[in-house]
């Protein structure tokens, strides 16, 4: 086994929200499979879906904020849409930040991955765009 540089993450299918589960990779199996964990347990990634690929973040995190009562406005591929808020965002060495939601299990992850279109709001700010 070897560990992971908390760099990778495992994308897995849609699930039936539309939401792109991914779990980030801790280690590689012999064989260079990922290695994630589920429940308290190491487990080998294919073992848990339909892994739709691997990704690494190539910007390091370097903090994190709480989500300060944002919301996203979130729509899917078949047209599904619903509203959750913003749990936290992270801070990256590129000076970028992305939201982050949880989802049932409580495994987080980027709010914005795998919809099909999105709008990110705090309930408290005016419409600037309208001109009112």
């Amino acid at each position: 086994m070897i560990p992971a540089n908390g760099s990778h993450y495992v994308h897995f299918e849609k699930n039936g929200s539309g939401y792109v589960p991914r779990l980030p990779v801790v280690a590689w199996d012999d064989d260079g499979f990922p290695l994630v964990v589920k429940r308290g347990m190491l487990r080998r990634a294919s073992d848990l879906g339909s892994v739709t690929g691997i990704h690494q973040n190539h910007a390091e995190v370097v903090g994190a904020v709480p989500g300060g009562g944002w919301l996203i406005d979130c729509t899917d591929s078949e047209g599904n849409s619903w509203t959750t808020p913003i749990l936290a965002w992270t801070i990256h060495a590129d000076t970028t930040a992305i939201p982050l939601t949880s989802d049932s299990d409580g495994v987080t992850s980027d709010a914005t991955e795998g919809l099909e279109s999105y709008r990110i709001y705090h309930p408290d700010m005016t419409d600037v765009q309208s001109g009112e």
